[in-house]
């Protein structure tokens, strides 16, 4: 695997665990397709956010989805604000997804807690939704 796509993993895997165990977390609209909403979300972490990463998922040759990171400073710290943007070049299930994520984060994380894989399926079965082709989401974290 990539370092620069393990890095952006464990940032996401990271995030997802504080997104997990705090209400300040928000996701987009689930049908997010618009460039100004794009933009309008970013602005919520910083007037001039900073790309810190991105990494283009492919299975097989085939595009699954581009994700990107953003924070307000140019240096990555959970005390600061940050975006994490997905756009899918695939349509999934809102079930399958949450299965996958589920299953990368006990892998990435070697959790083998069942209690506690539960319970970030029930977080993410109400963050997520099911996408389409071209569809963006972006989650904010806002650690205020």
């Amino acid at each position: 695997m990539p370092k620069k796509f393990l890095t952006l993993s464990i940032i996401l895997t990271l995030s997802f665990l504080k997104f997990a165990n705090a209400e300040n977390y928000r996701i987009s609209n689930p049908s997010s397709k618009d460039s100004s909403q794009f933009y309008s979300e970013l602005a919520k972490v910083s007037k001039t956010p900073y790309k810190l990463g991105s990494y283009n998922l492919k299975v097989f040759g085939l595009k699954i989805y581009n994700i990107e990171l953003y924070g307000e400073n140019p240096v990555f710290k959970y005390n600061n604000k940050f975006a994490l943007v997905i756009n899918y070049h695939r349509k999934f299930q809102k079930d399958r997804l949450v299965e996958r994520s589920i299953q990368e984060i006990a892998r990435i994380n070697n959790i083998k807690d069942q209690d506690l894989l539960n319970n970030y399926k029930v977080k993410l079965q109400e963050m997520f939704f099911d996408v389409n082709n071209g569809d963006r989401k972006t989650a904010i974290f806002d650690p205020k």
